[in-house]
């Protein structure tokens, strides 16, 4: 959980790339999928918010979730 947390900073980087090699290929499916790449920050809020800040590698560990965090009253 913490890795894919921690992935979506690099989503930009990603949609970068893309766009550079779409300039420089003029691919229409590469157009498209730049036009519906999407960087999901309303979910890297969420578990940046919910996850601790090092969560365990195993979620049978327990304390993947911050304390006092609940989704339902946000």
């Amino acid at each position: 959980m913490g890795a894919l947390r921690d992935s979506f900073p690099r989503l930009p980087d990603a949609l970068e790339a893309l766009t550079g090699l779409a300039e420089r290929d003029r691919s229409a499916e590469l157009g498209t999928l730049i036009d519906s790449f999407d960087l999901l920050g309303d979910l890297a809020k969420e578990l940046q918010a919910g996850l601790s800040e090092r969560p365990p590698v195993s979620l049978a560990d327990g304390d993947v979730i911050r304390p006092g965090f609940d989704a339902e009253s946000r």
